[in-house]
């Protein structure tokens, strides 16, 4: 079994930098600016938390 390396903290530090603002907008435009800051945080937290379970390669498809 395979099992991943931990994450240091620059590496989700930079996958917030990268992906952050876009998600932070996309999520404001739907729930207000407010709501969409903990909308932002909780969905890293859950990404981080579930990481083992995510796929290499991208997000969506072509």
């Amino acid at each position: 079994m395979h099992t991943m390396a931990e994450p240091r903290p620059s590496d989700v530090a930079g996958l917030f930098d990268e992906h952050g603002a876009e998600l932070l907008r996309y999520c404001a435009g739907r729930v207000g600016p407010t709501v969409a800051e903990d909308v932002v945080a909780d969905t890293f937290l859950i990404a981080y938390q579930r990481r083992d379970r995510l796929a290499d390669g991208p997000a969506l498809p072509p």
